[in-house]
């Protein structure tokens, strides 16, 4: 710690308060996504297994725990339950450090990368602490905060790794990644770049190490539910259904279930929702293929737009000030980030392939639309790239202003300004649906 600076660390105690202040204040209730999350904790703290529903105590296989992305978030929740009692408040709490933890991650990792550049560590940090969304998400009983900090702590550790090749960076790199992909299966993508730069580096060792720590740590697991369903499942089966309700003629990329997808999810066994959404996501891949790759534009488009920010939460429906407050907030902050992140990106890309890190830092930030995209685009979806752009916005910032700099934000407003605009034409009637909601006071 005598490391840090000493504002790093009253920003992380700030964040830390601040993350506190929202969670107590709201109080709010898990409900839809958290309140399974809390339901399979809860369940696992009491000893009856990894269920959603605690009657299906003596028949699991007939359970839909394994629907929700997972199990870490789950096993973190149980952890905290089994040691506290089943008060919600120490998960607020936790969470609440966890994220002025990841401020100090921030601050290190962006050391790590640009050690030149001291002042870019401390924006970085300093975007981070106050992106209204991570403030929100870390009130709520949500994978976001934990897996942010997990996949911060791995990011560090591997760039430190590339660095100083010593053993204990390396074994600490084999539990971190595991642990991120078990809380969201997203992190397999970066995970399988570090292998791919391993390998073009001829470091073998540390590949089978990495490769070696991964299988058994997500093996046992794996092998258990694979063994509970009869059929093979690496973390969760959430996948093809997730695939197959933002892929479908008439999506238009969130998650929108049909009456036809309800009825399914209602009325059949996991394992037949799974056999049925990957068929009939192949179904609409090779029989509208033209339809499949509109979609998938329409997707990019609502990822990259600048006009989605994140406040129609639940907690806030009844405060339409509140609301809106957050709304304008996030609003600010997100395009803030993906304007200053993306050119930060673009100033890049001189060094990406003479510095392994920046290459690495180049991959993950592109690797994490690519993993949502395809799926489901929700407004949350998009969180956990608000820490990459954080670190390359903070480069741009810090840069010295000259025309480069000044071209690579135009080229970045242009690129966000197509996206916005496509998804003004795809969505507008959903987009004017969400402003009337939001001015409605």
């Amino acid at each position: 710690m005598k490391n840090i600076p000493r504002h790093i660390l009253v920003l992380a105690a700030a964040t830390t308060l601040i993350s506190l202040a929202y969670a107590f204040y709201w109080h709010d209730r898990p409900r839809v996504d958290a309140a399974a999350y809390d339901k399979i904790g809860w369940n696992l703290a009491q000893g009856f297994g990894y269920i959603e529903e605690a009657s299906n105590v003596l028949t699991p296989e007939l359970d839909w725990a394994l629907i929700r992305v997972g199990p870490g978030y789950q096993f973190f929740l149980a952890a905290v339950y089994w040691i506290f009692g089943h008060k919600i408040w120490t998960v607020w709490v936790l969470q609440a450090l966890l994220r002025g933890a990841s401020v100090i991650l921030m601050w290190f990792i962006v050391r790590r990368l640009f050690p030149d550049m001291p002042r870019a560590a401390t924006i970085a940090s300093v975007l981070f602490a106050f992106t209204p969304d991570l403030i929100v998400v870390s009130g709520l009983l949500l994978t976001e905060t934990l897996f942010i900090f997990v996949f911060l702590a791995a990011l560090l550790v591997t760039f430190t790794f590339f660095d100083r090749r010593q053993g204990m960076l390396l074994i600490l790199a084999a539990v971190l990644w595991p642990f991120a992909i078990l809380i969201r299966p997203t992190a397999l993508l970066a995970f399988g770049f570090v292998l791919l730069l391993l390998g073009w580096r001829r470091d073998w060792r540390a590949l089978a190490v990495l490769a070696l720590a991964t299988i058994c740590i997500i093996g046992p697991w794996s092998y258990t539910v694979s063994e509970r369903y009869g059929r093979f499942i690496l973390t969760t089966s959430v996948g093809s259904y997730d695939l197959w309700v933002g892929n479908h003629k008439g999506a238009a990329g969130g998650f929108e279930k049909t009456p036809e997808i309800q009825h399914v999810r209602n009325t059949v066994t996991m394992n037949e929702l799974d056999r049925i959404s990957r068929g009939e996501y192949k179904k609409f891949l090779f029989e509208s293929p033209g339809e499949f790759i509109v979609l998938q534009i329409k997707k990019a488009a609502l990822y990259f737009s600048l006009i989605r920010p994140t406040g129609f939460w639940i907690h806030l429906a009844d405060d339409p000030i509140h609301r809106l407050l957050t709304l304008v907030a996030s609003g600010i902050l997100t395009a803030l980030l993906f304007i200053g992140g993306i050119a930060g990106l673009l100033m890049l890309i001189p060094r990406i392939f003479r510095e392994v890190k920046i290459l690495f830092l180049g991959a993950v930030v592109v690797l994490q639309p690519m993993s949502v995209i395809p799926i489901i685009v929700e407004s949350r979806y998009r969180f956990v790239l608000y820490p990459l752009l954080a670190i390359t916005a903070a480069f741009l910032i810090a840069h010295k202003k000259d025309v480069k700099s000044r071209r690579v934000v135009v080229i970045a407003l242009a690129l966000l300004g197509i996206a916005t605009m496509l998804d003004i034409l795809f969505h507008g009637g959903a987009i004017v649906r969400r402003l009337q909601d939001a001015l409605a006071l």
